[in-house]
């Protein structure tokens, strides 16, 4: 018996048991967990800390976007804003240069115009006219027209004018001279005459206020800042040897001819 419990306390020890293991390996588990950091707490894997900075250079991206954007917005705004201030500056210089040219520029009006009879019933009267330049600056006459007809008390509303009856010129008119028929030292053509000679019914139908003499026609003249102007004029002849300007629209007119593009 001796010898056997000799034998049996020289046999060395077993391992641990079974729930001592567990024991150890909770504790060993518990202690890993404790020393986890946060930092492998919130990324526990390296794909989690791609996927974040992703969103913040996805947002930053989009903040420069936005700030891009409306820094492009405004700059629309003020480029807009300045082209429409340069332009009204430049309308408005141009304006100031237009009236300006039309303060300076040379102006002509019908001075005279008579109905000349070498009797009373003249068949071909003589149409005398002139032309004076009320302007500050010479014109220089390019073209003219005048002619004549016997009409009714309507005075025609389409104002036309015979080609064949207009005639170049190239006279130069200063401030206060006169160019006509009679005039020096510029001198224009004299009026075509009437394509039917009067007889003695019209004057008498004229004396009666049944007809009337029409005398148009235009003059065109270059100033001395190149712009073209041409005037139209136009009166009638009644009793009294009278004549009287025309009040339809169109015959009695100035207006400044566009220049060539």
């Amino acid at each position: 018996m001796a010898v056997a419990g000799a034998i049996v306390s020289s046999q060395p020890s077993l391992g641990p048991t079974q729930q001592q293991t567990s024991e150890k390996n909770y504790g060993e588990d518990h202690n890993e967990k404790g020393n986890i950091t946060l930092w492998d707490r919130w990324f526990p894997e390296s794909i989690s800390i791609f996927n974040l900075f992703l969103v913040v250079f996805t947002g930053v991206l989009a903040f420069v976007g936005i700030f891009q954007l409306n820094a492009l917005n405004r700059a629309e705004h003020i480029s807009a804003t300045s082209a429409q201030a340069a332009k009204k500056a430049a309308e408005a210089a141009s304006d100031s240069v237009r009236a300006f040219v039309e303060s300076e520029r040379g102006r002509m009006f019908v001075s005279e115009i008579k109905l000349i009879k070498k009797d009373a019933n003249d068949p071909q009267p003589t149409i005398d006219y002139s032309f004076v330049n009320v302007g500050r600056g010479t014109v220089i006459v390019i073209q003219a027209s005048i002619e004549r007809e016997l009409i009714g008390l309507e005075i025609p509303r389409d104002v036309t004018y015979d080609p064949t009856k207009a005639y170049e010129a190239n006279n130069a008119v200063g401030p206060g001279a006169f160019a006509g028929t009679n005039t020096k030292p510029v001198f224009l053509p004299p009026c075509a005459p009437f394509s039917t000679p009067l007889t003695a019914d019209d004057y008498a139908n004229i004396a009666a206020k049944k007809a009337r003499i029409l005398v148009k026609g235009f003059i065109r003249y270059r100033t001395g800042f190149d712009d073209i102007y041409r005037r139209n004029f136009a009166v009638v002849y009644g009793v009294n040897d009278y004549f009287s300007d025309v009040a339809v629209p169109g015959y009695n007119e100035e207006y400044r001819e566009p220049k060539p593009k």
